[in-house]
């Protein structure tokens, strides 16, 4: 087949539209070239970009497949996956609410402990219905003690390696506890950004707003609190247990909302789950660290994983590991759930039909664009694509749009017969 030159429109910031040309891999590659060698974006910007034929195991693409870039959020899909093998997609993290209850007297004799289990998906709506609980399954209407919040299921590192200082307000750069309400996030009263939503902040101290907000729910639900000397050597123990969300809702949202909490309290429960007492980050990390190279297959030198979610500038990946991750996820046996928490993105034909071709997760930062996932040709086939880019000023649209266009050479590869 000669090389056929393509024509491509960017519409928005995500939907490429393309013309109805089969390409085999010659023309493909021809394609792929001539995109990468004139676009300015990519001759400006360090861009790596790596194409599998899942079907055939064939490699249709590779620049700089090996090299090393900063990933942002691309970076969840290794954490996504290693929690997916390790817990499956059922799996939830329990809450506990704990207590010495005095029947006779409709009282906790002692403090109300609330033990944080790693559920990171836990919101106020949730903390309401505990408070609930706790005034009607216990039927107490005293509690000799105060609210007192149990995180010592981690360390007490709760910022990330590699994550930027001045990022700390920001909502993105959160305390990570294994007790989390709302992602341990607020929202500013009658604050707002320039789009009208409103402004949130990282909380300082979890476990005193936790504290505080369950104790305000309890006394709405006509529970007081009295100061006692009472040790909670009376009464009897007590235990109220919130499941919690499903692992596959869990990675949904980490990937579709981009949920950077969700990927350090996996990062910590996996560690857990293979027997580390009260983890660090460097626990999680190595642990995740040697699956992905034991079980995923990766090459060792061919990614740098430090936190759960990509917000650590000390994490590193490539292409080439992205790809082959991608692969081993196709064989899983989770696979189509690992495929659903993935973002769906839209290429546009020259017919004007939209169809939904891409599955893929996103990452973005200072001078970061990247993505890898699953990409359908118009003939049905399925393709794993890496594209990286790092080393820009500004906004990254423009790599966006390299994106569109690269989606739209792909979506048309068709292998010679």
């Amino acid at each position: 087949m000669k090389f056929v030159r393509v024509s491509i429109a960017i519409v928005g910031s995500l939907i490429g539209t393309l013309s109805v040309c089969a390409m085999d891999r010659e023309d493909l590659v021809a394609a792929l070239d001539q995109v990468l060698d004139t676009d300015v974006t990519a001759r400006r910007t360090t861009v790596s970009l790596k194409v599998v034929d899942l079907e055939s195991g064939d490699v249709l693409y590779d620049r700089f497949g090996d090299r090393l870039f900063t990933p942002a959020s691309n970076l969840k899909i290794y954490t996504s996956a290693c929690a997916l093998d390790l817990f499956g997609p059922e799996h939830s993290f329990p809450t506990r609410i704990v207590g010495r209850v005095d029947d006779g007297e409709q009282a906790v004799v002692g403090d109300v402990t609330i033990v944080g289990g790693g559920n990171a998906m836990l919101s106020t709506a949730d903390l309401r219905l505990l408070a609930v609980r706790v005034a009607n399954d216990w039927n107490v209407r005293h509690v000799h003690g105060q609210v007192v919040v149990d995180n010592s299921r981690y360390s007490d590192v709760r910022l990330g390696p590699g994550w930027m200082w001045d990022d700390q307000p920001y909502y993105f750069n959160m305390r990570v506890t294994p007790l989390m309400v709302d992602f341990n996030v607020q929202k500013l009263p009658g604050k707002f950004d320039a789009d009208g939503d409103p402004v949130r902040r990282a909380v300082t101290n979890p476990e005193d707003w936790i504290a505080s907000e369950l104790s305000a729910m309890l006394r709405q639900h006509g529970v007081e609190f009295e100061t006692s000397e009472a040790q909670g050597t009376s009464g009897k123990q007590r235990t109220i247990t919130y499941d919690g969300t499903p692992l596959h809702e869990t990675l949904r949202h980490f990937n579709h909302v981009s949920e950077n909490a969700v990927g350090e309290v996996l990062l910590h429960e996996i560690a857990i789950a293979k027997g580390v007492k009260r983890p660090t980050w460097a626990d999680g990390s190595k642990l995740i660290t040697t699956w992905l190279l034991e079980k995923a297959g990766l090459a060792k030198g061919s990614f740098r994983l430090d936190d759960g979610s990509g917000l650590s500038r000390y994490n590193l990946i490539s292409a080439d590991s992205s790809t082959n991750l991608l692969a081993f996820m196709r064989q899983h046996k989770h696979y189509q759930v690992f495929f659903k928490a993935l973002p769906a993105y839209q290429v546009k034909t020259a017919s004007g039909e939209s169809q939904y071709l891409v599955r893929a997760k996103s990452g973005g930062m200072s001078g970061v664009s990247t993505i890898s996932g699953y990409l359908q040709t118009l003939q049905g086939r399925q393709l794993a694509f890496s594209l990286l880019a790092n080393g820009f000023i500004g906004s990254n649209r423009p790599v966006r749009e390299l994106r569109g266009k690269v989606w739209a050479a792909l979506a048309q590869f068709e292998p010679a017969k």
